[in-house]
Order: structure tokens, then sequence, then C-alpha cells
């Protein structure tokens, strides 16, 4: 039976729409990545400069480690999709699919689009939209 994937996701989570001629599956993977947005940074001398952007590198480091493991995660998930749909605001989008082109083993026809933040209900719509013609 071919089976029909939805991904709407953020670097924080993806919302997961599997789709087929019998039934629809939605699941949620969470990145678990720390959200830098409400941090400050506080300088107390000319000299800590230096130890901010080691300490800068480290964190981009352990972003990047941390995405890598939940784009795995999130294809590990949809192996068994024929064609796939994945949108979102951000980069998150562009990166996984990124990630989807460097497997060997596993090559579906994509389709990427950006999208605005969605309700669950908004994401299910838009994906039964997106694959009706193929059910």
């Amino acid at each position: 039976m071919k089976k029909y994937v939805g991904i709407w996701l953020d670097h924080v989570k993806s919302n997961i729409i599997s789709v087929s001629q019998k039934e629809e599956l939605f699941s949620v993977i969470e990145s678990h990545i720390e959200n830098h947005r409400g941090e400050a940074a506080i300088r107390q001398s000319p000299s800590s400069h230096l130890l901010d952007a080691a300490l800068e590198g480290k964190t981009q480091e352990k972003r990047k480690q941390i995405l890598h493991r939940y784009y795995q995660e999130i294809i590990k998930n949809v192996k068994s999709a024929e064609k796939l749909l994945i949108f979102g605001p951000g980069e998150a989008k562009i990166e996984l699919e990124k990630e989807i082109l460097k497997c060997k083993d596993f090559a579906p026809h994509l389709t990427v689009e950006p999208a605005d933040r969605m309700s669950n209900s908004q994401i299910s719509a838009k994906v039964r939209k997106f694959f009706r013609p193929y059910l």
C-alpha cells in the first residue's frame, strides 16, 4: 500500500501526518533543543569577549548535533513514505530536506513549501488536500 506523509516542522517540534487510502496517523517528535531567544549576553570586561566567542562556538556545535539527531529521528519515522510534503516556517524544512537527500536508502518524491504556524487540524487538512489526488 502506498504511503504519503506530510511533515510540518520547526526547530522545536515536528507534526507528522501519514495518510493512505485506509487511515490517517498523526504523531509529534520534539527536538529538545534549548530556546536561546531569552538569553541576555552580559559582558563584565573586555577580556570576556574571547570567552564569549568560545562558549558561543560550543553552543552552536551542540545545537547542530541536537538538530541532526532530531532530523534523523524524523527520517526514521517516515522511511516507508513514497511521497513527502515538508512544510513550515524558518529553515528547518530546508535542513530536513538536505538530510533526506543524503540518505542512500531513502528517496521519496519530495515537495517543500513555506507555511506559517498552524493548528493540528490545519496541518491535517493541508496534508489531506495535498495528497487527495493520490488516494
